[in-house]
């Protein structure tokens, strides 16, 4: 609901504005520009106006990322947070791919043990269209993460466009490391491979 996001917003800067050094919640009110301004973009077309006010909510997503960033320059999570705002807006903002990688990347050197960090640099590579980089990070991942089903997954995806072989294995391998409601979604991705 659009008033409802309206109001988070309105609450979220707020408390930005009373409490300007908390970096949680420049991260909320972050979070919160992302789903107002793809809430907006799910509109289209745009007029001028929600064209203007879409670019708003993009570039102060990102200013309030960086925001967390300043305030935490040594927390991992900060730099983890501006690499995810910045993968929301590769496209309409410039350079957001870059952006996202160097973020993300920054925050696996914070903190090298971090699942998510390393998968979601994975998925940044993948939406790149990547699969050279994106593959050298999965394995990685994959060797630091054995039971972690989203990296075979992943694999899996990428695969299922160069090698169906290479493909089934990974898809079989995340089928035994996924919860019971992944399994079969999983199982029908082999189904369709095989035919």
């Amino acid at each position: 609901n659009t008033q409802n996001i309206a109001q988070t917003n309105r609450l979220l800067a707020e408390s930005v504005q009373l409490a300007p050094k908390i970096p949680r919640y420049h991260q909320a009110l972050s979070r919160a520009h992302i789903i107002a301004a793809e809430t907006l973009a799910r509109r289209s077309p745009l007029n001028e106006a929600q064209s203007q006010i879409l670019s708003t909510y993009m570039r102060s997503a990102i200013a309030h990322a960086k925001e967390t960033v300043r305030l935490a320059p040594a927390s991992a999570a900060s730099w983890a947070e501006l690499g995810y705002v910045y993968s929301r807006f590769i496209g309409p903002i410039p350079d957001s791919a870059l952006w996202a990688r160097a973020s993300y990347e920054r925050a696996i050197t914070l903190n090298p043990n971090n699942a998510d960090y390393l998968f979601e640099l994975a998925r940044l590579h993948v939406s790149q269209n990547d699969a050279e980089s994106a593959l050298s990070i999965l394995k990685v991942h994959t060797k630091k993460f054995p039971k972690d089903p989203r990296s075979p997954f992943l694999l899996g995806q990428i695969y299922s466009t160069i090698r169906t072989q290479d493909a089934l294995y990974w898809y079989e391998k995340a089928m035994k490391l996924a919860r019971d409601e992944d399994e079969s979604r999983i199982k029908q991705v082999i189904a369709d491979l095989q035919k």
